[in-house]
């Protein structure tokens, strides 16, 4: 939720969307309550990718959220490829459990 606060107090983010695996339910909670609390007229799409790990189904996801409007992408499965394809659109990502040496540029805080 750090990373939510520290990016509501630089934007106004309206739409933060999450690609999200079944077991991660209580995750996405927390994160929808923690949007709510920066800015209650934000919305959250979530995009269901059944998979810890599948590259091409999460950058698929991520770019069709992209494409929705999505100011922000949050994820929980295994690998970066949500965060490259955020990060190739210009888009804020906010990931879990990746290396992100690469990211660099792109961390906010977090």
């Amino acid at each position: 939720m750090v990373c939510l606060f520290l990016q509501g107090e630089r934007h106004t983010l309206n739409e933060i969307d999450y690609i999200a695996v079944p077991e991660l339910l209580r995750r996405l909670n927390w994160f929808a309550r923690g949007v709510q609390e920066v800015n209650p007229d934000a919305t959250i799409k979530v995009v269901w990718i059944n998979s810890w790990y599948d590259p091409p189904k999460e950058t698929e996801a991520a770019e069709s959220l992209i494409a929705a409007g999505a100011d922000v992408v949050q994820h929980l499965s295994s690998s970066p490829a949500s965060l490259q394809a955020a990060q190739a659109a210009g888009v804020y990502s906010i990931g879990y459990q990746n290396d992100l040496v690469w990211a660099r540029k792109w961390r906010v805080g977090c």
